[in-house]
């Protein structure tokens, strides 16, 4: 009977010590040798065509996908440190404040901040619009509760039509993520009591949070990581909202495997949109269009730079708004985090997540599981890659 013969040192091989790469026939330790895993998509490759940087080692396709070429001083950064302009160039953060240190005298709004567009918003708090005077970046948040033309609207939040919702309106503000947008929404709910206001089990709370970087990788993570969450996310909510069409599950129409496989953001956002999308800048742009409608909604922060999510209930009770806003913060900044790898995100699970978001949170989802019970659901199952 032949020997298995390794293709690297041409010594016999174990039957308990074979590897087979790319049809060859190796010992594992000479494959170890030769080979590297890609630390983002765990491709088994070649160390001579690997690319290292910042001491990890990449396959071409994740190094090019991951990694872009400051256009300024040609410094190779990662994309989610990248600060891009409305032309489409990429720099490092040097270069992009030196950049604007050069146009200081140009007052235009056109710029790179994620939230730009808010900067001449009417419903923007001051302090918001203050700190982004002077260019500084501010976590921000906001919410949208639908009301009746009777309803007094307290400072800070305004009426706007949504031909969405059958011609009612609904309060929002677009508030700084600290101890005075907090103040506002406490300040909410007083003026909420005072005018009897009555939540219907067809009312949501819609949240948003802004200041997340809409780059490739982001994107994926925050997709993957509220897929992977999603039955967790469900039995926080009550049976009304399960049920809601204005709130649909991911795995309805994507599953972990068919997100993997997207290499690039042309073809993440033709996956999403199940239409060709060639570059970013053609993104539907519509308020309405129908993937708005995901529990996580990825539509409105590819075209108008906030994440929002629809999944909580109607509420006027500022510390359920507050703790859900808290809840999914912690989560997503997790997920952006550069430091936080796609791997990463497939090895979540339910005791992962409460580490993430921290034993008060924890707590409280309990609390919430407790009492609408667990959804029921199909487990979201990572396919073979």
């Amino acid at each position: 009977m032949p020997q298995d013969i390794c293709n690297h040192c041409l010594r016999t091989i174990e039957d308990n010590d074979v590897e087979i790469f790319r049809g060859n026939k190796y010992h594992t330790e000479c494959l170890n040798m030769l080979t590297v895993r890609c630390v983002n998509c765990g491709t088994r490759l070649l160390r001579i065509e690997s690319h290292e940087f910042h001491d990890q080692v990449y396959c071409e396709t994740c190094f090019n996908v991951l990694t872009c070429i400051c256009d300024r001083c040609s410094e190779r950064i990662f994309c989610t440190d990248a600060y891009q302009d409305s032309y489409g160039d990429y720099y490092c953060h040097d270069c992009f404040e030196e950049r604007y240190d050069d146009d200081s005298d140009d007052d235009s709004d056109d710029d790179s901040d994620d939230c730009c567009y808010l900067k001449t918003h009417p419903r923007t708090h001051p302090y918001v619009t203050k700190i982004w005077k002077h260019r500084k970046k501010i976590r921000t948040f906001g919410v949208e509760l639908e009301t009746n033309s009777n309803f007094e609207t307290p400072r800070y939040f305004s009426k706007v039509f949504d031909g969405s919702i059958n011609g009612k309106e609904y309060v929002s503000y677009i508030l700084p993520y600290n101890e005075i947008g907090f103040r506002v929404i406490k300040n909410f709910e007083k003026v909420a009591k005072d005018n009897s206001v009555h939540v219907g089990n067809d009312c949501g709370y819609h949240l948003h949070l802004g200041g997340y970087r809409n780059t490739y990788i982001n994107i994926k993570k925050v997709w993957l990581g509220y897929l992977m969450m999603e039955n967790l996310f469900f039995s926080m909510v009550p049976q009304s909202r399960r049920k809601s069409s204005y709130c649909y599950r991911f795995s309805k129409d994507y599953t972990v495997d068919s997100i993997l496989r997207q290499n690039n953001l042309p073809r993440l956002l033709s996956h999403f949109y199940e239409s060709q999308i060639r570059i970013k800048k053609n993104t539907p742009k519509d308020n309405y269009h129908r993937k708005r409608y995901y529990f996580v909604n990825l539509h409105v922060w590819l075209s108008r730079q906030t994440i929002e999510y629809r999944l909580h209930s109607g509420t006027t009770n500022s510390e359920k708004i507050l703790l859900w806003a808290e809840i999914n913060k912690r989560f997503t900044d997790w997920l952006t985090s550069k430091t936080t790898s796609i791997n990463d995100v497939l090895s979540l699970t339910e005791e992962k997540f409460y580490k993430i978001v921290g034993n008060k949170l924890k707590n409280y989802i309990l609390k919430r599981i407790n009492k609408f019970g667990r959804a029921k659901h199909e487990t979201i199952i990572i396919n073979e890659r």
